[in-house]
């Protein structure tokens, strides 16, 4: 089972339904660092900054970490759903649950 299914499978998000509308989405622009040979995610609306060294586990580092930022910044309160936009040389959408 991959990273992201086990994640999935406690609770912490979901795979995106386009009938579920959440109450807010937050772009994360994603590339390839040649250099340093990994995935960097970064966005200015939740501040985030981050890396790992595959697509699937940027993503998941997002997720989890995210809704905490948000949570912490005060643009989302606990039990919210959000939408995570991920594009740019990776790209997927997911919604996460505030804590």
């Amino acid at each position: 089972m991959s990273s992201w299914a086990s994640y999935c499978e406690r609770g912490h998000a979901e795979h995106v339904n386009p009938l579920e509308t959440p109450v807010k989405s937050f772009r994360v622009d994603t590339l390839w660092d040649k250099e340093a040979h990994v995935w960097c995610g970064h966005s200015d609306a939740i501040p985030v900054t981050t890396e790992a060294a595959t697509a699937d586990d940027l993503v998941e580092r997002v997720s989890l970490i995210a809704p905490e930022v948000l949570e912490m910044n005060g643009l989302v309160h606990g039990g919210e759903k959000i939408r995570l936009v991920f594009q740019g040389e990776h790209s997927e959408e997911r919604v996460v649950t505030a804590e």
